[in-house]
Order: C-alpha cells, then sequence, then structure tokens
C-alpha cells in the first residue's frame, strides 16, 4: 500500500554478473564483461534478480520499472509518483499498476472512477508521516552486496549535458560478485517518506483485501 515509497528521481538500474560494469553517457547506458545469467533456474529475469537481490537492503520494493507512463492514470499521479497508501499490482515485467489509494476518499483526483464497491478510505495521522527530503544525496548507489560492489571511480573528461556535477562525465563500478549482483544508481539523488503506524495499514489491508481481488477479478470464488 505504499506504507514506505522512496522516490528515485532519475534512477537507472543493473543487474551485474561479472567483475566490472561501466555506466556513462546521458542514459548511463551499461556494457558488462559477461551477462547477466537470465532464466538458468527459477524465475532468472531481469525483473526477478534485481527484485530479490536488492530487497536484502530494506529500502522498499525495488521495482524494475518504477515509472508508469499509461495516460490514463490520474494527472496527479504522473506528476507526484507514489503515494502513501497506493494499492497495485506488481506485474511480470518489474512494474507497478496503480489501482487507488486507500488513505484518501473516493472522490479525490487519485481515486475518482477507480476505486472498489462500498469502499471507505483509511483516515491516516498525517502527524505520524516522517519524510526525509534527502535520503539519498545526488550520485548515491545502492548495491546488493556492499562488499562486493563498489570502489566508486569518476571518469574524468568532459562534462555531459544534462548529468549532474556529482556524477561528472561517467561512473564506474567494479564487482567481485562470483554470481549475480544488482545496483541501483540515483544521479539526481532520492528521497523517502514514511508512516509509523504499520499496524493500522495491516489491519485495513486484512479487511479489504477481498473486495480488492473482487474489484480487480470481477468476482471471488473461495
Amino acid at each position: 500500500m505504499g506504507h514506505s515509497p522512496q522516490s528515485f528521481s532519475g534512477a537507472h538500474h543493473f543487474n551485474i554478473s561479472g567483475p566490472q560494469i561501466n555506466i556513462s553517457g546521458p542514459h548511463f547506458n551499461s556494457v558488462s564483461s559477461n551477462s547477466v545469467q537470465d532464466n538458468i533456474a527459477g524465475n532468472k529475469s531481469d525483473p526477478a534478480v534485481y527484485a530479490r537481490l536488492l530487497m536484502t537492503q530494506k529500502r522498499g520494493y525495488p521495482l524494475w520499472k518504477p515509472k508508469d507512463y499509461d495516460p490514463r492514470l490520474p494527472d496527479i499521479y504522473k506528476r507526484d509518483g507514489v503515494h502513501i497508501g497506493d494499492v497495485g499490482i506488481l506485474d511480470e515485467f518489474g512494474g507497478f499498476d496503480y489501482l487507488f489509494n486507500a488513505c484518501h476518499p473516493a472522490d479525490h483526483s487519485l481515486n475518482e472512477g477507480r476505486v472498489p464497491e462500498n469502499f471507505k478510505h483509511l483516515e491516516i495521522d498525517n502527524g505520524a508521516i516522517k519524510e526525509s527530503p534527502q535520503d539519498f544525496e545526488p550520485g548515491s548507489f545502492v548495491e546488493s552486496k556492499p562488499s562486493c560492489i563498489g570502489e566508486v571511480t569518476m571518469i574524468t573528461g568532459q562534462r555531459l549535458p544534462g548529468v549532474p556535477d556529482e556524477v561528472g562525465s561517467g561512473l564506474k563500478f567494479i564487482s567481485s560478485a562470483a554470481t549475480d549482483g544488482a545496483l541501483l544508481i540515483l544521479p539526481e539523488g532520492g528521497k523517502r517518506i514514511d508512516h509509523r503506524q504499520l499496524a493500522s495499514f495491516c489491519d485495513y489491508a486484512a479487511e479489504c483485501a477481498q473486495s480488492w481481488y473482487a474489484h480487480v477479478n470481477g468476482s471471488w470464488s473461495t
């Protein structure tokens, strides 16, 4: 339900297999000496590997596709992104299909025409919200295995237009991971917003899960 959303502006992410990954240019294209090992056993798709490895850092659910470009989304959602109370579906491609927001009334701009029948929103204490506008400094990164991925080096040379000063003309990451690794790069940094009353969200989700399922699937079967 978006209990602890994080906003990663301009984020770029990679799965890593092999000793080195170089990132350069305004879109941070990656080059690796070995390709990521996909479909070896179980679900080894890029989104699944990325989420599984970065979940250990406890920074929320790692989305392979953090931004949704669906034109049918509410304007406020397209502008601001995820909010506390968002209800949606994690898809197989590593994205989040937004349905509605549980913490706003049915007639709110986030919810118009989107909520289940007999919807009752969860009234939260806004005083229990803690926001960290700069949880990550520009140029920060999050790695799945801090002991295996690191040794960041600024690549000297002419700066690229549109790239933050902290990034310069590129970054270089060295990986000693024997198998898979995952890396999230935050050229523009990121913020964190938490609501401290987790039990309220858990109780509300348990009460409403059946109606949410019926809303998405058209009917509820036992």
